[in-house]
């Protein structure tokens, strides 16, 4: 007869003792975080440089911040979803949920036409990094705009 995996058993299978002790939830976390890692580390070294940077600069927006592959790509959350990361031939797009309703002061997001979503691509590491500023501003305003959004449909 089968006995039922416990979180003990599987937090042991990881040789991760800290999980034992914070349970299931933190574990699907953190094999979710490896999923999004991974799918990064499949990349070509073209897309990986720069995913690796803005996956840093987006969960740099705090402990809030979730990661998983949803459509096959990494998307990130922040009191909702935030944004996600898509590889192109030409670059990598930064994609944001609420993009449309963002102040885009910058003037780095295009709609193309979408409903909500805005997105920018980088076409290099150095864009990527001369853009510092800009990206993680508009990555802030986006983490802001989407806390806002939440504790208003909250009703807090």
């Amino acid at each position: 007869m089968d006995t039922p995996i416990t979180n003990i058993d599987i937090c042991r299978s990881t040789d991760n003792l800290l999980l034992n002790r914070l349970g299931i939830l933190h574990l699907w976390y953190f094999c979710i975080m490896n999923e999004v890692q991974d799918y990064i580390a499949s990349q070509r070294p073209f897309h990986k440089e720069m995913m690796s940077v803005l996956r840093r600069w987006i969960l740099d927006l705090g402990p809030h911040t979730t990661e998983k592959i949803s459509y096959k790509i990494p998307f990130f959350y922040f009191y909702g979803p935030l944004c996600y990361l898509n590889p192109t031939p030409d670059g990598v797009d930064l994609s944001f949920v609420n993009g449309k309703k963002l102040s885009n002061n910058q003037k780095l997001l295009e709609d193309k036409n979408r409903k909500a979503v805005a997105s920018m691509r980088l076409h290099s590491l150095a864009e990527l990094e001369e853009h510092e500023e800009q990206v993680r501003q508009i990555l802030n305003e986006a983490a802001i705009l989407n806390q806002y959004l939440y504790k208003v449909k909250k009703g807090k």
